[in-house]
Parts: C-alpha cells; structure tokens; sequence
C-alpha cells in the first residue's frame, strides 16, 4: 500500500510502501528497507493519531494487521489544504484512529533503523 510519497534533494519523486511480510511490517522507499514488528505500527498509530471524524468516510485500501485489526489509507483535503494529505486509519478495539501516514513512516523508519 502506498502511504507516502515526498520529492527528494535531487528533485526525483520518492514513494514509501507498507506492507505485511513474515518478519512483521515492511516499509519501502525506492528499494531500501526496514521491519518492524507489527506491535510497532499499532503503537505509533496510538501515539500519533486522533479519533477520525465520524462524517469522514476512509476510501483506500485495507491491510489485515492481525489481531482485530486493519490498516486502512485515507486522502483527505481539509478545506485549508491545496491537494489531498495521506492519512492512515487503524480501525480495532474503540473509535478509529487517524494519523498522518508521513509521521507514521517516519516513527516506523526511526525504529527500524535502530535494530
């Protein structure tokens, strides 16, 4: 699932995909990856994101996480926005959870990095 995309120094676009692989969740910018454990990607959507606006309705693809849960990608554009910002929304146990996917992959990258 694509969760962000950001244009580099160099000027060339850069894409960051998640998804589930047996390790746990993988995040990939153009190649070069990380693995984290899925507890991770629960606890960062937990720490960076807010309960989502019931009359918002998430539009894009659904990761299964496991456990009750699942990953779903939100393009939203608040009235204040020129273009749509990427949002992921855990749906589980309480009301959804919506986070920037940017902070998101960031928290997750930092850790991944760390192992």
């Amino acid at each position: 699932m694509l969760i962000a995309e950001h244009i580099d120094d160099e000027g060339s676009l850069r894409q960051t995909t998640f998804e589930l692989c047996d390790g746990g969740a993988r995040l990939s910018t153009d190649g070069d990856s990380v693995v984290v454990p899925v507890r991770a990607v629960l606890l960062a959507m937990r720490r960076f994101g807010r309960d989502l606006s019931p009359d918002i309705e998430p539009n894009g693809e659904t990761i299964n996480l496991g456990g009750g849960f699942t990953l779903q990608r939100l393009d939203f554009r608040a009235a204040v926005d020129a273009e749509p910002k990427t949002y992921l929304v855990l749906h589980g146990d309480g009301p959804p959870q919506c986070a920037l996917s940017t902070e998101v992959a960031g928290a997750l990258r930092f850790l991944g990095d760390r192992k």
